[in-house]
This record gives C-alpha cells, structure tokens and sequence, in this order.
C-alpha cells in the first residue's frame, strides 16, 4: 500500500511540473492605437505588446507608452479558441471576418461575446499571430490596433467591419 502511494505521488508530481515547465516564448512589437468616435480621429497613441506564447495560451500585454492606466491584456486559448478580456470570454463569429493587405498579411476573424451584454465591450477583430487589430465600443471610442500609423481611411475601413 506504502509503494502504491509512493507511485501516485511521483506520478502527480511530474503530472504538474509539467503543466509548469511549458515552452514559453516571448514577441515584443509595436503598436499604434487609432481611437475614433463620431467619425472623428480622437486618440492615437503608442503601445508596445508583448506576447507570451506556450502549448495552449497565448498572453497578450498591450503597454501604453504614454498612459499606464491604459494596459490592458487579452488571452487566447487555442484549443477552445476564446479570447479572455477582463472577465469578458468571446467566441468566433465566422459572418464578419476581415482581410485587406495594406493592413496585414493576416486573416482576422470576428469574436463577439459568449454571454451577450448589452454595455459589452465587442466585436474584437483578432488573429492569434497578430493579436487583436480592432475593438467595438458602443459607450465611447472604438479602437484598432495597427503596426504603423495609417491614413484615416484604412482606419475607417477597419471600424466598418466592426459595426
């Protein structure tokens, strides 16, 4: 019974340092953040992300440069593919995806909430290589993500999609 007990111990042992010792990797880039409301360019800003990758979640850190106040951080999990925001949980909404090459190389797909709400934050227009490009606001300005500062237009383009 003493070696049976022994056994499992070292089997659970190895069972969670394995969850822990996941292959982590970490991308740093640059981001532009563009925030329009009323058809009006009110905010752009610099935001550095940092994106934390291992088997099944994808972390990302949008640092502002200018505002601390201003971080947030979005998770992705990949096998159920959900994207995390504060304690909002999104899902693919395969209808309203976006592809256009000025703005990347990317496909982004559209993510809307799991459990409707109606202040919510959403669409999020997002790829896993990327992050997230784009965020609906019904409260106040939406905001795109871009990897260098675009003309209005592009923008406009981007904000179309979400709405």
């Amino acid at each position: 019974m003493k070696k049976l007990i022994y056994i499992l111990s070292i089997i659970l042992i190895q069972a969670s340092c394995s969850d822990s010792n996941q292959k982590k990797r970490t991308v740093t880039e640059t981001r532009f953040l563009s925030g329009i409301s009323n058809d009006s360019l009110k905010i752009r800003t610099e935001y550095k992300l940092v994106k934390t990758i291992t088997d099944s979640v994808m972390e990302f850190d949008y640092i502002s440069v200018t505002d601390s106040t201003r971080n947030f951080s979005v998770s992705f999990k990949k096998h159920q593919s959900e994207l995390i925001l504060g304690f909002t949980r999104y899902k693919i909404n395969k209808n309203n995806d976006l592809n256009n090459i000025i703005i990347s190389n990317y496909q982004f797909e559209s993510y809307i909430h799991i459990t409707p709400e109606i202040d919510g934050m959403g669409p999020i227009l997002f790829n896993q290589n990327y992050g997230i490009l784009a965020i609906g606001n019904p409260l106040g300005p939406a905001a795109a993500f871009t990897k260098n500062k675009p003309k209005f237009e592009v923008v406009n383009e981007i904000f179309e999609k979400l709405f």
